[in-house]
């Protein structure tokens, strides 16, 4: 048996778009069993998803057609899921990642852990969730000439935690990526390179004060900031309570605000603005998880 756990990511990080990702502390658990003629997927924590909307079972199909395997069956039990769906936290990344990792626990180990970022960055169709999900910690990615994907891990300073806000609200990757321009000025594409350096290396250094500054971005933010309803309202009331700055997780429509790790009561200061605002919101303090995916046989 195989005990996977998958984390929830965070992709963009304000100017990195489809390039930078972070690995939070937040998991989808689920296990594998080998075992033949039986083909069962049992919700042990709640979850509905029919087979048709369970990216993990359609995953490992697309594995096994990929291979040519044809499986003598599995017992697949979700232990917890706890990333919210359609929030802009890497639910699908997560989902994709396990049905991969479980498909090769299931054909005897075929792949190693470059082939499944690859393949798990073909399925979701950009690295930068994918990858963080896999390598932990935050991630640049980059697609090479050839398709080959090269990730780096940058290590952040301590200091910071993220403030997590997810909206009663799903928005699709779909309908978010439909309001982007289909072309950027140059200005634009300079202003987004500059910045994502500087938050690099602001992140890296401890910097924190240039994070404001540095999370700065022309490229998706503008646009998507438009269909999350009071989201500006909430970025106020972060900077109010003093927080370092604040983005888009992924598409949206959640929101994070970097925190200094030594303000214990950043949540009491903006709970009772956050309950004044047109959505509803659920706050999460996390911390960055650097281990990414985790696997135990048992």
């Amino acid at each position: 048996m195989l005990r996977i756990r998958v984390p929830a990511t965070s992709a963009n990080f304000g100017p990195g778009f489809d390039v930078l990702g972070v690995a939070l502390s937040l998991f989808n658990e689920l296990e594998v069993e080998k075992a033949t003629g039986v083909f069962d997927f049992e919700w042990e924590d709640g979850s509905t998803f029919g087979d048709e909307e369970n990216l993990v079972l359609t995953t490992m199909a697309n594995v096994f057609d990929l291979f040519n395997y044809k499986v003598p069956g599995y017992k697949i039990r979700s232990k917890s899921c706890a990333i919210p769906v359609s929030r802009g936290l890497g639910s699908s990344a997560a989902s994709i990642v396990a049905g991969i990792y479980a498909a090769n626990y299931l054909m005897g180990g075929k792949m190693t852990k470059e082939e499944i970022s690859a393949l798990a960055t073909k399925f979701e169709g950009h690295p930068d969730n994918v990858v963080s999900c896999i390598e932990g910690g935050m991630v640049i990615s980059a697609v090479g000439e050839n398709g080959e994907i090269l990730s780096s891990q940058v290590k952040i300073a301590p200091g910071l935690k993220l403030f997590v806000m997810v909206p009663d609200y799903k928005l699709s990757t779909r309908m978010a990526r439909s309001v982007l321009p289909d072309t950027y000025s140059r200005a634009d594409m300079v202003y987004n390179v500059s910045h994502a350096a500087l938050l690099v290396t602001s992140l890296c250094r401890g910097e924190f004060s240039k994070l404001r500054v540095a999370l700065g971005d022309r490229i998706h933010q503008p646009y998507r900031l438009r269909l999350i309803p009071g989201a500006e309202a909430v970025f106020e009331i972060c900077r109010r309570a003093g927080s370092l700055g604040e983005f888009i997780s992924g598409a949206g429509p959640t929101l994070i605000a970097l925190v200094p790790e030594e303000d214990t009561n950043f949540a009491e200061r903006i709970r009772p603005l956050l309950d004044e605002q047109v959505l509803e919101w659920k706050t999460y303090e996390l911390e960055i998880c650097h281990s990414g995916v985790s696997l135990e046989v048992m």
